[in-house]
Parts: structure tokens; C-alpha cells; sequence
């Protein structure tokens, strides 16, 4: 398993590497506040960094590598920690979902053989995942199908493989949770769910929860005699345990998440949630923001999911009376002693526990689904009414609409979509062996084919004008030759990556949107300032001297760094290439800042 996860946390780097290069589009935003947490001295002042820390575990799991080697290597290095767990964790769920494909059950049946003399037909050892051939083939093809299917483009805007920040290694640990809530390993899975929880507590809460209701949804009396695979309850013990793990793990990252939203003016409250949802986040939280085509995308995707699922049930119906974990002669659960039972029926048990560890992971990954698609209903249906226009109105759709609750549809319709075409493939018929060891080898040039192409085709983590070699350099410049913690003002276009190259604070940056409601209202506050001065002082088409010293006035900045806004009836202090910088410090000061 390891050689498996390690050439999968290979292959999601170099794509990350392609669709989002460094620094990614997210990059500067989480690693400039981890940096920030770790050394509060680094751009102090700025806005952003002071509010409040809504990741704190990833903040203080990654910022370490900020401060040791810089922005530049600590995102090659987070990444390449990111992938390494968010591949560990889809290794693990699509080995319990392709579980007839693993050698477990192959080496069962030779140890069955040997308890009455017979030859071994496998190696004594145990054979890893990279030796398994089919198994192999599934996850890197559902690996495959994954990237190409987001490199098609998602639904409102959310990713796994790409930059560093607390989703990534989130939902590798919800994956590795997945895997043992399949297994019925409860306490592992409630770490691991936790773990995920407290570095991203949005996309490891949805998670959670999805799993919670897929569980509970298992465990519901069926309609009808058939007999199937089901997962086993731990009773009340093992669930009071299961959920106190659950607790501990998830509270360094969830009691600080939930302190920051309780203890939320309600009057800030509310005009934050209304900023984020119809104005800064709108194309992840407003269902009416979503194009018609990326609606209409994630349908023919679910509608390629849905055939596969019916495929593939048709196909791992098991026969009456199997049972996922088949008991043992004295009645125990687990699999028993080779030498306990008779060869043909340890190997029919070894069958019967793959096929029912497959089909109830199945059954599980589906109906994570399916709570996703109902929770993005609610969404859309808390959409229709569109902005509110009177305070306090829409008080409780908007608090929903902010916890985003198309993340989880956007980003598991895909994962189910690409596992259940790998499974698809693989469970075909094949006899040939030609067959089976070439399936691996189409696997790996699928992956590498999407690497490729991911290359050559324009995505939204790139961002080309933010690495350009004048703009790189006067962002050097002011890092050079300023105080650390003179206040500066970027152009917008660029200002994402301004605190990456030039390490200064900002005044106020439309990139780095502050979580709690206080720091975001003063973030639009100052947004607005900054546009109403921009747009008052134009009617001349120039600035002049004064109207700088008053921007100084109202904002505090010391340093202007513009690049299309102008003309100045001043000269700058400095320029490269298009851009100019202006020192606002020589203008009186007169009032205080606003």
C-alpha cells in the first residue's frame, strides 16, 4: 500500500504543480496567515492577519515550515505533505471499495490450501497493492477520472488537488474515515473524522455529517426478505466511545471555529453573512451565481454516476443469505482460523467478506451522495429568494447559505463518479492475462496523460500576471528598501500575491477576506473607502498631491503601489515597468485615520 500511496501523492503534486503552480491561488491567503500565527511581527498591522483564525490546526501544523524556509519552499513542502495524505486517504476508500480486487482475498484462499497440504498457488508473503494488478488499476484509474473530471471544470468552485491549504488533508483524512467506518472500525474512524474536522471544520463537518446520516440510513429496517450485506452497530458502548474520540479529535480545531461564530455581533453578524454570501463568495455560496452550465454539467455527471451505481448492483447483488462479516464456528465475528474450517468454506468466507465490504462502501459512498444532492437542494431553494434588502431579513437561509453547502455535492459527486467508473472497468470480465497486466499500464498513461493536459490548458489557480518579472521586482523592492511594517495599498489585480513577494501589510485586500463578522465588516468598510476616494477624485482625470495626502488622511497608508489608476500630478518614488509606487508618508498627516 505504501509504494500505491506514494506514486499517487506523486502524481497529485505534478498536477497540482500544472493546474495551480506556485504560489497557488489560495497559497498566500492560508500560508501568509499560518506564517503570521507562528510570528506575529511578520506584516504586522495587516487586516487580515489579525483577525481572527478560523484553521487554526493547519495554521499550526504548516506555518512552522513558513518561518524555517520561507513562503516559496514551505508550499513545496505543504503540498507535497498535503498530497501525500489526502493520497493515503483515497488508497484507503478505494481499497474497501474494490475489495474483491485486493490479495487479501487471494492469500486467504493459499492459506486455506495449505492447511490441508496443498500447493500455494501465491508467494508466502503478503503482496502490497502495486502487486496486485487490478487492484493497482483501480486507484490510479479512479485517480484518473477524478483529475479529468476536474479539469472539466466543478460546480461552485471547489478542488482537492491543487495548492496547500486545511481541505486538502481534510479530505484525506475523511477518505482514510471512510474506509474504516466501512470496515466497522469505529474508533479509527472517528480519529480520523475528527482529525479532518480540525483542519478544515466546513469541509470536514460536511463530511462528517454525511457519513453520520449514511450510517444511520444503513442501519434503518429495510422493506423486503433479501438478505445483504450490512454493517454491524458497536451498541451504545462503542458509540459513546466512537463519538468522545470523535470529540477529542475534532475540538482543537472546532471549539476556535465555533468561538468565532457565537461570539459574532448579531448586527455584524448579519451584514457579514450578507457580504460573503451576495458579494465576496458568491460563486461558492449563492446557488443563483452558478452558471447554467456548470448545472448542467454536474447533471449529465450524475446522471453517468447513476448508471454506473445500477451497474454495479446488479453486478454485487450477493446471494441470499451472505453476510459481510460471516461468523465463526463459536459464533464470534471476524475471520476465523484458517486451520479452524474447512479450506472451501475459509475460502467462500474470504469471498463473502470481500464482496460485503465492497457493496456496503458502495452503499455508504452512495448515499454521501445523495445527502449531498439533498443538502444542495435546500441551497438552491434558499437561494430563490435572492438578496434581502431590509436588515435582518432572510436571517437564517443566509446563515445556511454561509456554511456552504454545495461544497459537498461539488467536490463527492466526482469522487463517486470516478471510483465507480474505475470499479466499473475493472470488475468487467477479464480472463485474459495480456488483458490484466496491460489494464495498470493504460491506468498509469491515463494519469500521466492528465498531467499532461493539465499543463496545456488554461486554469482558474493560474495566475500569469502575478508572476511577472516587473511586478515580482517591484514587490522586491518595497520589501528591500520600506519599514516592515509600513501599510501598503496593491492594485487589486495583483494584490493575491502582494504579501507573498513583498511581505508588508496591506490596508486592505480583496483577496484576503477576513472569517469573523467584525474583521469582515471592516474589510468592506475599507474596500468602500478606497473606491468612493478612487471614484470622487477622477472627475479631472488625474490625481493630485492634495487628494493623496487626503487618501493618507482617511486610510493611514504610507505606500501607494498603483498600475492603471492615474494619471498623478506627482512623480513617483519609484517605478518597474508599469508600475508605480508612491510614498504617501511625506504628505501631513492632519486628522487621524478614519
Amino acid at each position: 500500500m505504501l509504494a500505491t500511496v506514494a506514486a499517487i501523492a506523486v502524481v497529485f503534486f505534478a498536477f497540482g504543480l500544472c493546474a495551480d503552480p506556485i504560489p497557488g491561488i489560495n497559497e498566500p491567503h492560508y500560508l501568509g496567515k499560518a506564517r503570521h500565527f507562528w510570528d506575529p511581527r511578520w506584516c504586522a498591522g495587516d487586516l487580515f492577519l489579525e483577525s481572527a483564525n478560523a484553521h487554526v490546526v493547519f495554521y499550526a501544523t504548516f506555518g512552522w515550515l513558513t518561518v524555517l524556509f520561507g513562503l516559496q519552499t514551505a508550499a513545496v513542502l505543504g503540498r507535497a505533505l498535503a498530497c501525500t495524505v489526502l493520497a493515503w486517504g483515497w488508497t484507503a476508500m478505494v481499497r474497501v471499495l474494490t475489495a474483491r480486487l485486493q490479495p487479501d482475498v487471494a492469500t486467504q484462499h493459499r492459506a486455506a490450501d495449505a492447511c490441508v497440504g496443498r500447493p500455494a498457488s501465491l508467494p508466502a508473503r503478503r503482496r502490497s497493492p502495486l502487486q496486485s494488478p487490478l487492484s493497482a488499476a483501480a486507484v490510479w484509474l479512479s485517480a484518473a477520472a477524478y483529475l479529468s473530471l476536474y479539469l472539466c471544470g466543478g460546480l461552485a468552485g471547489e478542488w482537492m488537488v491543487g495548492g496547500v491549504e486545511g481541505k486538502v488533508p481534510a479530505y484525506g483524512l475523511a477518505f482514510a474515515a471512510f474506509a474504516r467506518l466501512a470496515e466497522a472500525r469505529w474508533y479509527g474512524a472517528a480519529a480520523l473524522g475528527g482529525l479532518a474536522v480540525a483542519f478544515h471544520p466546513v469541509a470536514g463537518g460536511w463530511m462528517t455529517i454525511a457519513a453520520l446520516v449514511a450510517v444511520l440510513w444503513e442501519w434503518l429496517p429495510r422493506r423486503g426478505t433479501r438478505s445483504d450485506a450490512t454493517l454491524p452497530c458497536p451498541g451504545l458502548r462503542g458509540l459513546a466511545v466512537a463519538a468522545a474520540v470523535w470529540i477529542l479529535a475534532a475540538a482543537p480545531g472546532l471549539i476556535p471555529a465555533a468561538r468565532m461564530l457565537l461570539r459574532s455581533d448579531p448586527v455584524a453578524a448579519w451584514q457579514a453573512n450578507v457580504i460573503q454570501v451576495y458579494y465576496r463568495l458568491r460563486h461558492h455560496l449563492d446557488p443563483q451565481s452558478i452558471p447554467p452550465a456548470a448545472w448542467i454539467r454536474y447533471g449529465v455527471l450524475l446522471a453517468g454516476w447513476w448508471w454506473l451505481r445500477r451497474s454495479s448492483i446488479r453486478r454485487d447483488t450477493p446471494p441470499s443469505g451472505s453476510d459481510a462479516f460471516p461468523r465463526n464456528r463459536d459464533g464470534s465475528a471476524g475471520p476465523a482460523p484458517f486451520c479452524e474450517t474447512d479450506p472451501p468454506t475459509q475460502r467462500q468466507n474470504a469471498v463473502d467478506r470481500a464482496r460485503g465490504l465492497e457493496t456496503i462502501s458502495a452503499r455508504l459512498l452512495a448515499r454521501v451522495v445523495v445527502f449531498g444532492i439533498a443538502i444542495a437542494s435546500v441551497a438552491v431553494l434558499c437561494g430563490l429568494p435572492g438578496r434581502p434588502e431590509n436588515f435582518g431579513e432572510g436571517k437564517w437561509r443566509l446563515a445556511f447559505l454561509k456554511l456552504y453547502p454545495l461544497r459537498l455535492l461539488d467536490v463527492m459527486l466526482p469522487v463517486a463518479g470516478a471510483v465507480e467508473l474505475a470499479r466499473w472497468i475493472c470488475g468487467r470480465r477479464l480472463s485474459a492475462d495480456a488483458w490484466r497486466r496491460a489494464l495498470p499500464v493504460a491506468a498509469a498513461a491515463g494519469l500521466l496523460a492528465t498531467i499532461a493536459f493539465a499543463a496545456a490548458t488554461p486554469s482558474q489557480g493560474r495566475m500569469p500576471d502575478a508572476w511577472q518579472p516587473a511586478w515580482v521586482s517591484i514587490c522586491g523592492w518595497i520589501r528591500q528598501h520600506t519599514p516592515p511594517q509600513a501599510l501598503c495599498l496593491a492594485p487589486r489585480t495583483y494584490s493575491r500575491t502582494f504579501k507573498w513577494y513583498a511581505e508588508r501589510p496591506e490596508y486592505v485586500n480583496y483577496k484576503d477576506c477576513p472569517q469573523d463578522a467584525r474583521s469582515l465588516v471592516e474589510w468592506n468598510r475599507r474596500l468602500r473607502i478606497v473606491q468612493q476616494w478612487a471614484s470622487e477624485h477622477y472627475d479631472d482625470n488625474r490625481y493630485s498631491a492634495d487628494e493623496l495626502a487626503e487618501l493618507r488622511r482617511r486610510t493611514g497608508i504610507a505606500f501607494l503601489l498603483v498600475r492603471r489608476l492615474g494619471p498623478m500630478t506627482v512623480a513617483p518614488d519609484h517605478a518597474i515597468g508599469p508600475f508605480r509606487l508612491y510614498d504617501l508618508r511625506k504628505y501631513d498627516l492632519g486628522e487621524p485615520p478614519d
